[in-house]
């Protein structure tokens, strides 16, 4: 089984990348996944359609043994209804994804923990492969304060995109409410970056072939940019958590126009 030494990008490095993800509105991805996990209606959030993976023949789910799909039966107020339902698997599953537009790809993967009849999500122990990367190992969720969503770029160099859900442990199981797959602007990552320590810098080549997760995406200076505002449905936070001083700092505003 192939795996990766996942790379963590810091915030300054991801920032230098997604300069060049700027685009225009018109960027149309062509491979556009978008599936509410155990749910068999279909969700809108931010103007984007979550079709169910149980609504329809052609399903990226493919059948397992020991998968459920259990709902929220007290969600908290103004909860997105994408985190009303979730897909439990007691054992291995995978969904399976075509890929028409080969190249990297943005993989998010939703989990909110709630509690129902059947199962306490909080309990759940789990690894999670997209096309053996193992991009979590022993993942858990512990948290009911708000929904994770964790975010990779991967290489899709073949017909397939993989997502695999594994139990770590016996009597454990693997949970998901949400995902997304959606093919990426070519540009969108450079393939050589430069590595900066204290004594040397050096080059890092190849980043295109790796799977690299999405760690910090801050917009410097600005407010929060949400999903429905952003070409490529991101979200970005601002910059003060992370700002030691604003001594000698000020914002500066782009109006569009030289």
């Amino acid at each position: 089984m192939k795996i990766l030494l996942l790379n963590v990008i810091s915030y300054f490095l991801l920032f230098s990348f997604c300069i060049l993800s700027v685009r225009s509105n018109s960027f149309s991805p062509i491979d556009n996944y978008l599936v509410d996990c155990g749910s068999s209606g279909d969700t809108t959030i931010d103007n984007r359609l979550f079709v169910g993976d149980l609504s329809s023949s052609n399903s990226p789910l493919s059948s397992s043994e020991g998968a459920i799909s259990i709902r929220n039966e007290k969600p908290i107020a103004g909860l997105p209804q994408l985190y009303h339902t979730a897909r439990i698997f007691r054992n291995p599953a995978k969904y399976t994804f075509n890929i028409r537009d080969k190249g990297t790809h943005m993989v998010r993967l939703h989990f909110y923990v709630f509690n129902s009849t059947k199962f306490v999500l909080g309990n759940a122990q789990f690894h999670v492969l997209v096309n053996n990367f193992m991009v979590l190992s022993n993942f858990k969720r512990e948290s009911t304060e708000n929904p994770r969503i964790m975010e990779y770029l991967i290489n899709a160099d073949t017909e397939k995109l993989v997502i695999k859900f594994v139990p770590s442990k016996n009597l454990k199981f693997s949970f998901v409410n949400a995902i997304e797959v959606i093919s990426a602007p070519k540009d969108l990552i450079a393939d050589t970056a430069q590595y900066v320590s204290s004594d040397r810098i050096e080059n890092f080549d190849g980043l295109t072939n790796q799977a690299l997760e999405v760690v910090y995406r801050v917009n410097v200076g600005g407010r929060k940019v949400t999903p429905f505002n952003d070409t490529l449905w991101r979200t970005w936070i601002p910059d003060i958590e992370f700002l030691k001083s604003s001594y000698g700092s000020e914002r500066v505003y782009f109006g569009g126009t030289n």
